[in-house]
Order: C-alpha cells, then sequence, then structure tokens
C-alpha cells in the first residue's frame, strides 16, 4: 500500500469518497481543497545507561476549505472518517449561500520527490534502537573515563500529507 494513503488506515473514508465529497463540496466555488495529515512521533531518552523516558504519538485529521469570491469557508477534524468529512464540507460551503463561482483551474503539480516515500518510525524495532543507544553510551564512556554521566535522545517524526483538490488532482 502506498504510504500516502496510510491516512486511510482504520477509516470508512476512501480515497474515492474524499475524492467525490471534495469534488462535490467544491462545486460552484472559485477554488478549494481537502487536505489531510497524519504524524506519527516518537522519542527515546537514554540517560546513564537507561531508558528514562520512551514516547510514541499519532496525529491524523484534515481540513476542507471552499472559497467563494472574498468569504472562505473553512472546516477541520481529527476524525478521518466520512460521517466527519460530510459534517465538515456542509460547514464548509454555508459561505457560498447562492453564491455561483468558477473553479479556478488546479496549480501545476510542482512537486519533486526528494525522498522515498516510507516511514523512518517503522523502518526499525524499539530494541534495535534502545541497542544502538546502548552502543553509544558505551562507546562515549570507552573514549574517555572521566565522563561520569551519558544522556541521549533519539527522536523521529513521520509527516504524510494528501491534497485533494475538486477536479480530482
Amino acid at each position: 500500500m502506498s504510504e500516502a494513503l496510510r491516512i486511510f488506515d482504520d477509516s470508512d473514508l476512501t480515497p474515492e469518497k474524499a475524492t467525490h465529497l471534495t469534488a462535490e463540496t467544491l462545486q460552484g466555488s472559485d477554488d478549494g481543497e481537502l487536505y489531510l495529515e497524519l504524524n506519527r512521533s516518537e522519542a527515546i531518552v537514554f540517560d546513564d545507561g537507561r531508558i528514562r523516558n520512551a514516547s510514541f504519538d499519532v496525529s491524523k485529521g484534515f481540513g476542507i476549505r471552499s472559497v467563494c469570491g472574498e468569504l472562505v469557508g473553512f472546516a477541520h477534524s481529527s476524525d478521518i472518517s466520512t460521517a466527519a468529512l460530510q459534517k465538515a464540507c456542509q460547514a464548509s460551503i454555508i459561505t457560498r449561500g447562492g453564491y455561483s463561482g468558477t473553479m479556478d483551474v488546479s496549480p501545476a503539480r510542482t512537486n519533486t520527490h526528494y525522498y522515498k516515500a516510507i516511514d523512518p518510525l517503522q523502518r526499525q524495532p524499539i530494541e534495535f534502537k534502545v541497542n544502538f543507544l546502548k552502543e553509544v553510551d558505551s562507546y562515549i564512556r570507552q573514549k574517555e573515563s572521566s565522563i561520569s554521566q551519558v544522556s541521549l535522545s533519539l527522536l523521529a517524526s513521520y509527516q504524510n500529507i494528501m491534497i485533494i483538490r475538486a477536479d480530482g488532482s
């Protein structure tokens, strides 16, 4: 599965439904899009040969924006589901109020992929990361006998963003 589609994990919302609802919502608007985001982060704090703290966090959500003349309607949610998107779509088009514009042509795609679409948090298990910190701790202590405390932190984050325009791009 494409990393971009991981945003839809554990949800009844599919990319097809999201694209359809976005197109339907933005019909008659001048501009707008659906912005979806998934963030994962982890932190391991290693102090004096022991794990002092380890944390892992996942957050995700979306925002839908509708531009009608000088008015902008926006709604967002941290619940990526069909029901939440439908509710947000209704809220975002309230500014349209009889306005009927013409959707701007989507901007030219300029995204250049500089990195592989991989999640670095899932590349190695936690045991590997802790062993790495132990090795660094040991290496530092062997370099200088006067070292009495070694504090290390290993931090990683992953951000996955998908933007869906009214034309499905």
